[in-house]
């Protein structure tokens, strides 16, 4: 069962805010749930903090550094359509859903969570990683560097996102702010990637690109099957963005 862990953490009631230090999300081996050494981390941050302006209708605001992200590519010549360790994430029902789903987006909802400012402090870096024969592989192992994407580039390109949304709101509804920065990541890191696709590595890295860009691309359609308002915004932003670095 996937878990979160922490190291230390403190919530401050009075001024709404709460902090933590080396959270991490847990993917534990079915075999070996009690051996830390076995266990998946598929995301690890080193330093988490969130504010918000209220109790009964909250939006929050979000700082984090040090990120570290582990994209793993399930057995890749046994499926036609690669699955990662984040497939096995949301069938484990992470993240948790934050309204009903069943009730109509027009319909007001109270309370609900909302999500306003997101800093992403110093470096995201993506490790990538593939079982192929029954072998884990690296992309080290393959003479190819782990990704990063600057913390300032996914804060600023949520900032447009928010500050075009909804005419002037200043947040956005959790269940959309996940799938909206979902998207903001896989264009982001597919962008980073077609850089290392370019050129003849051999086949074995040209198997593990064309994998990873795959699955990559399905996780992104499936995003693309109930796209939102601050979606459509989000691609907006990003289409404007990709033009500008080219």
């Amino acid at each position: 069962m996937t878990h979160i862990r922490l190291r230390e953490w403190g919530v401050e009631f009075r001024e709404r805010g709460f902090q933590c230090s080396n959270l991490k999300i847990v993917i534990p081996n079915d075999d070996q749930d009690e051996i830390e050494e076995e266990e998946e981390v598929a995301l690890s941050i080193d330093k988490l903090s969130a504010n918000w302006t209220s109790y009964r209708q909250p939006i929050i605001d979000v700082e984090f550094s040090d990120t570290k992200i582990n994209i793993k590519l399930e057995e890749i010549v046994k499926l036609r359509k690669p699955r990662s360790n984040w497939h096995r994430l949301k069938k484990s029902g992470f993240p948790p859903a934050f309204s009903d789903s069943k009730q109509p987006k027009s319909t007001p909802k109270t309370g609900a969570i909302r999500l306003r400012q997101i800093r992403c402090n110093d470096v995201c870096s993506v490790a990538l990683s593939m079982t192929i024969f029954g072998r884990s592989i690296s992309s080290t192992d393959l003479g190819l560097p782990d990704i990063s994407i600057p913390g300032e580039l996914i804060t600023d390109v949520w900032t447009l996102a928010v500050a075009e949304y909804g005419e002037g709101e200043e947040s956005v509804e959790a269940s959309d702010a996940l799938e909206a920065l979902s998207r903001i990541f896989l264009k982001l890191l597919l962008d980073e990637l077609e850089a290392l696709v370019i050129g003849d590595r051999g086949p074995l890295v040209d198997a593990f690109l064309g994998a990873l860009k795959s699955a990559l691309e399905t996780a992104l359609s499936r995003i693309d099957g109930h796209v939102s308002d601050v979606e459509q915004t989000v691609e907006a932003v990003l289409a404007e963005y990709s033009e500008s670095r080219h």
